[in-house]
């Protein structure tokens, strides 16, 4: 700033500072050491939570915490830095209160005072476990509109956690409403929109449930039941349903259920021609699959002609690995298996343009 760049100098300065016991000077130093001197890194930290430095203070507190030290040292450190107004600190402060821990009986009136200071903050994680904590009445008293309004912002923020956890609470009728299903699914694809794998599972239990409230597309419920298909004990009903939308023509379930069936050593057989009439509709991450596929020799044998055609295929289609692994492959070919692969992608390119667009299944 002002002054040529200079690295060596700059350290120089801040240990002058950190020696003379400059808290910010000493938290600063630990920053810059982490990558390449931790151990050094690690006693400035600690020097600096010693200074008062909220944000070391909290660094130091959780690493006490992760490794099971003393509860009385994670809650003074904590308390230190959530007074001098360190929000992570008084969310960790007023969660740990909510929950408790060995040698901290959880505690509801710190946790909502703590909590409500991080809010303040407008902390989402703090907004999601003072709602949910309003909303079971366990250990703060029971305010379900209080709930519901926290969790509300949260989710306004994008916090898919809220979203989750206010669709769970309308189709149960938990927050002293009436059980809300058209709210909770809309409540349910948003939260799957916002990331969260909780959501999609949910959804794909009632697309196999059969739910008569939700009705979608099906290449809209392939994810869902996809991630019903990775879950524990769900795995025969949504593979059953994944099958029977391929066979009706879903691209969509075509493609996930085989390269969840890519995965699985004693399924590759079923996969190739799942993949393969993904692959041919166009569906590109499939295209990849296939040319990595035959390039390993997972379908039984290595096959470069294969291989180059439909990596061919994908790099034209725009797939980012594409292009890479097809001139690896390209390098260990003969020319003349290097005008075959060619001419099928050509091909492939013309039959595409020459047929007419499939019309998809819908329900």
């Amino acid at each position: 700033m002002g002054l040529p760049q200079d690295p060596t100098l700059g350290r120089t300065w801040l240990r002058a500072a950190a020696n003379d016991g400059y808290g910010e000077a000493q938290f600063e130093l630990s920053q810059r050491l982490a990558d390449t001197d931790p151990a050094t890194a690690a006693r400035w930290l600690t020097e600096a939570a010693s200074s008062g430095v909220p944000e070391a203070q909290f660094a130091v507190a959780r690493d006490v915490q992760s490794r099971g030290g003393p509860i009385a040292d994670v809650i003074a450190l904590f308390t230190s830095a959530a007074e001098e107004g360190h929000v992570p600190a008084q969310r960790a402060l007023g969660t740990l209160y909510l929950t408790g821990t060995d040698g901290q009986p959880p505690d509801g009136a710190l946790a909502e005072a703590w909590l409500r200071r991080a809010v303040q903050g407008r902390d989402l994680v703090a907004l999601h476990n003072l709602g949910l904590a309003y909303l079971s009445g366990a250990v703060v008293r029971s305010d379900p509109e209080q709930a519901i309004d926290l969790l509300t912002l949260a989710s306004d923020n994008g916090f898919a956690r809220s979203t989750l956890a206010l669709a769970r609470a309308s189709e149960d009728g938990t927050a002293g409403a009436a059980p809300d299903m058209v709210t909770a699914l809309e409540q349910y694809r948003r939260a799957v929109e916002q990331g969260s794998d909780g959501a999609a599972r949910r959804l794909g239990a009632l697309i196999l449930d059969g739910d008569a409230a939700l009705r979608v597309p099906p290449h809209d419920a392939v994810p869902w039941v996809l991630a019903r298909l990775e879950a524990d004990g769900e795995e025969a009903r949504a593979r059953d349903w994944l099958a029977a939308r391929a066979a009706d023509g879903v691209r969509p379930a075509q493609a996930a259920l085989g390269a969840w069936l890519l995965a699985q050593p004693d399924a590759v057989a079923e996969a190739q021609p799942l993949l393969r009439a993904a692959a041919d509709g166009g569906h590109v991450p499939s295209q990849f699959r296939l040319g990595e596929a035959h390039t390993t020799g997972v379908f039984g044998t290595v096959d470069y002609i294969a291989a180059h055609t439909w990596l061919n295929i994908a790099a034209a289609s725009g797939h980012v690995g594409a292009t890479g692994m097809r001139d690896t492959v390209t390098a260990l070919m003969t020319p003349d298996d290097i005008a075959t692969a060619q001419d099928a992608a050509r091909a492939y390119f013309e039959g595409a343009r020459a047929r007419p667009p499939v019309p998809q299944a819908t329900e």
